[in-house]
C-alpha cells in the first residue's frame, strides 16, 4: 500500500504540473531519463517508416528526429526501434 501511495502521489504532483504548465515544463526531466537521445532509431508510421538520429521532444512531446538528409522530423506516434538493440 505504501509503494502504491507514493506512486500515486508522484504521479499527482506531476501531473499537476503538466496541467497548470503543459508537457515544455516537464521536457527536460523526460529527456534526463530519455536512452533514445542521440541514437539511430526507425520509426513506423502511420505514413510510413522514418529513420534518423533522436534530437529529443518538442515542447509538444513530438519525437524529433535528425535524417540523413539533414531534415528534422516530428514524429507524433509511432513504433520505435532501435537497430541492434539497447546497449549500455
Amino acid at each position: 500500500a505504501a509503494l502504491a501511495a507514493g506512486l500515486l502521489a508522484a504521479f499527482e504532483a506531476r501531473y499537476g504540473r503538466f496541467l497548470a504548465d503543459g508537457f515544455a515544463a516537464m521536457r527536460g526531466e523526460w529527456e534526463a531519463c530519455s536512452s533514445l537521445t542521440g541514437k539511430e532509431v526507425r520509426v513506423a508510421a502511420s505514413d510510413g517508416e522514418v529513420a534518423g538520429r533522436v534530437l529529443g521532444l518538442d515542447d509538444d512531446g513530438a519525437l524529433r528526429l535528425e535524417g540523413p538528409d539533414g531534415r528534422v522530423r516530428r514524429v507524433v506516434a509511432g513504433e520505435v526501434t532501435l537497430p541492434g538493440g539497447y546497449e549500455a
